[in-house]
């Protein structure tokens, strides 16, 4: 290469050297925006964030809303609108010392090491606060009562001193005002799913209880909290577009109604242990 360069004219050779220098430019020019892209110029890549379930809390603040104003006669639409879908994941506490025997109960076989526990739904079509509300033109219903809504986690109340009745107040009146006056002012808070007559029937427990039967271990033993019933899937709104439906007379406070799709029901341990689950479809 050396010789054949040496052989040529000064002018010719350096014409030629100036046009591979200016190919070699250009050529580096035009290739220099592919290979260098504009940062600027590249798409968003952030991925939506997945909406956390309501849990417990939250779900009984929205009713807490929806109560309200139903006894101010506020319109609420508005905010219930967004509470349709919205998934949720609720834990209703039960079995906890010094409850009675119901729907939600468990036993322990000391001899056999077994535990079991049932629980039978509470809500069914024939519930007399749906025909209050106007929802017994659903063909079935099913669901539970969220008992001790005043308590926002799940958890058992701790338990005090029962107060002893006034000295002077007659004995058959110390008894029975205290539950006269409960039965007046605690609402009722239920959580249901309604089925119409194009529904699949095959998605209904039709009133069967959810039921689990454990071993335990010789250093195992029952929980002395309770057990939790775990209800999670997405609410839905109502005819009339509400997904909590309230109704209470003016000095007593609104019972109220929650519409959902129970997707999921597990029987939980107080921390967390799943001890048995069942899924809809």
């Amino acid at each position: 290469m050396c010789y054949q360069v040496l052989v040529l004219p000064s002018r010719r050779c350096l014409g030629l050297l100036a046009s591979v220098l200016v190919l070699a430019s250009c050529e580096r020019t035009e290739r220099e925006p592919s290979q260098a892209p504009d940062s600027s110029a590249s798409p968003d890549l952030t991925l939506p964030v997945a909406e956390p379930p309501l849990d417990r809390e939250a779900l009984l603040m929205a009713v807490a809303y929806a109560s309200s104003d139903f006894a101010a006669g506020n319109d609420d639409t508005e905010r219930q609108r967004q509470l349709d879908g919205r998934p949720f994941e609720v834990r209703l506490r039960f079995g906890c010392p010094g409850d009675q025997a119901g729907a939600r109960q468990w036993s322990f076989d000391e001899q056999e090491r077994v535990l079991r526990i049932r629980v039978e739904p509470q809500i069914s079509g024939s519930t007399p606060l749906l025909a209050t509300l106007g929802l017994d033109e659903f063909e079935a219903a099913e669901g539970f009562w969220v008992n001790r809504p005043w308590l926002l986690q799940p958890g058992c109340p701790a338990l005090r001193p029962a107060a002893g009745p006034k000295a002077d107040a007659p004995a058959s009146v110390a008894n029975t005002a205290g539950e006269q006056e409960r039965s007046a002012t605690l609402p009722m808070i239920g959580i249901a799913q309604f089925y119409t007559d194009e529904d699949s029937r095959t998605l209904r427990r039709e009133t069967k209880a959810y039921e689990a039967t454990i071993k335990l271990s010789g250093g195992e033993a029952p929980s002395s909290r309770g057990y939790d019933l775990v209800l999670s899937g997405r609410l839905t709104s109502l005819p009339g577009g509400k997904v909590i439906s309230c109704i209470g007379g003016e000095d007593v406070s609104p019972s109220c109604m929650i519409s959902a799709r129970i997707d999921h029901v597990s029987l939980n341990e107080p921390d967390g242990g799943i001890l048995a689950q069942w899924s809809s479809g």
